[in-house]
């Protein structure tokens, strides 16, 4: 890997944002443990194919995620 060969030194600090759930655009149970929040763009065709994988998450995990677009 590059940088065990050459020494990198990283400035910038990872972002991080405390964003809340709208209820009124939020699925699954009020209580869950985990809330993702997504944003995204209705015009988007990546945005498009993300969809599946959280209809999967949300299958899966039933009431254990909120989701919130």
């Amino acid at each position: 890997m590059l940088r065990k060969k050459i020494p990198v030194e990283i400035l910038l600090q990872p972002v991080r944002l405390n964003v809340q759930a709208d209820p009124a655009r939020t699925r699954g149970a009020a209580a869950a443990p985990i809330t993702i929040v997504e944003f995204s763009d209705f015009q988007c065709p990546f945005c498009l194919k993300a969809y599946p994988t959280v209809r999967a998450v949300l299958a899966k995990y039933g009431d254990k995620v909120r989701f919130s677009y």
